[in-house]
């Protein structure tokens, strides 16, 4: 009786195994093999601003990620941009590209996020207060600035209201 058992048992998986054999196995990623392409994550420097003066003896793992012709994605600790233009990363640092300007970003977009949410008074900065985060090229001298806009609640006595609040974050100096 073990024997039958034993050779029942050999014979079930013997027959598994061609099963399994006639089966293509696939991997499924949420990513295209060109959106696999299009991803660099890098080890970079992050600055801090405390007490009005810079910081920068942080280091952070970041995702570059080119979407379109003239489109790109930084990433960093969750945090997600997306602008035009190209990012590059050489020698632990991030350097913004846009025709013929290249500047250094300092601040990342987290740091940027949590300055914002200081400055602004918010809780968090998320899609539930409308918060966006965008790097943009402004004035004549190419000033790299994060514009951070969101929607607040505001009371008074029996009334509420939501209302725009926006700040500007320099991504040189913090400020």
């Amino acid at each position: 009786m073990k024997k039958l058992g034993v050779v029942f048992i050999i014979a079930v998986l013997f027959s598994m195994a061609f099963v399994l054999a006639d089966n293509d196995v696939k991997v499924v990623s949420k990513y295209t093999e060109n959106e696999i392409k299009n991803i660099t994550k890098t080890i970079t420097k992050e600055c801090e601003v405390e007490d009005n003066k810079i910081n920068c003896n942080k280091f952070i793992e970041i995702e570059i990620e080119k979407k379109d012709k003239n489109k790109t994605k930084l990433t960093s600790k969750n945090i997600s941009i997306e602008f035009e233009g190209e990012i590059e990363s050489r020698d632990n640092k991030t350097f913004f590209k846009w025709e013929n300007m290249t500047k250094e970003i300092k601040i990342m977009p987290d740091t940027a996020s949590e300055i914002a949410i200081e400055r602004l008074r918010l809780k968090v900065c998320n899609e539930e207060n409308n918060c966006t985060i965008q790097l943009k090229q402004v004035g004549t001298n190419g000033t790299l600035k994060y514009e951070v806009k969101a929607m607040k609640e505001k009371r008074f006595l029996f009334w509420k209201w939501k209302t725009e609040v926006k700040t500007e974050i320099d991504a040189e100096t913090g400020n």
